[in-house]
């Protein structure tokens, strides 16, 4: 009788763990992790193109956090960050991104639009974010009309940062190690695993 009490708590719990993981996190699973901007093969219609720009995607239980740290062209620091059930309702984006709420709506497993708006000015923009079907790249088209009035276009592309790349960075070796290639994506272990 015992034995069955276990089990069915177990079940219970991996249920609610299901449960939680499908209304939290509706992109494929794949497409968590971090991404980070791609200079050669991104591009925009005004200003110089930031030096760095890192996009963390991850599981939340208010849905999806996404945040984005960099350096703009002129060396200044940039952090914006947002959580979204991708529902298509407005939600407020904090730090120092040119807009301050965002609504994101789930097109497909690989596919979100938004439509971003800054309080107080004309600034009005709309993005659509395609995953590659293994997540390993991340493109996002943006266009708007900024806080000037001007309009703007960013085409900006994003490899995804695998485990490796993330040891090596935190101690300061770049280069590629024999068997990189076998070592398992963080973003690819499902969160409760990670919690435990």
């Amino acid at each position: 009788m015992e034995l069955f009490r276990g089990s069915r708590a177990a079940v219970c719990a991996m249920a609610t763990v299901l449960a939680v993981a499908a209304y939290a996190a509706p992109d494929a699973a794949a497409n968590f992790g971090a991404y980070e901007l791609n200079l050669a093969s991104s591009s925009q219609t005004t200003g110089p193109m930031p030096k760095t720009l890192t996009v963390t995607r991850e599981v939340s239980p208010e849905g999806v956090k996404q945040t984005t740290t960099g350096v703009t062209a002129d060396g200044a620091a940039f952090y914006a960050t947002y959580t979204s059930k991708h529902d298509g309702k407005f939600v407020t984006v904090t730090g120092n991104a040119p807009f301050d709420r965002i609504e994101v709506e789930q097109v497909d497993a690989n596919t979100v639009v938004d439509e971003r708006k800054k309080t107080g000015t004309t600034y009005v923009g709309g993005g659509r974010t395609v995953f590659s079907n293994d997540g390993g790249t991340m493109t996002v088209d943006i266009k708007g009309v900024g806080a000037d009035g001007g309009a703007f276009a960013q085409h900006l592309v994003f490899d995804k940062r695998q485990v490796g790349d993330d040891a090596r960075a935190l101690h300061g070796h770049e280069q590629r190690h024999e068997g990189d290639d076998d070592l398992t994506p963080l973003s690819s272990i499902p969160r409760v695993w990670l919690q435990s």
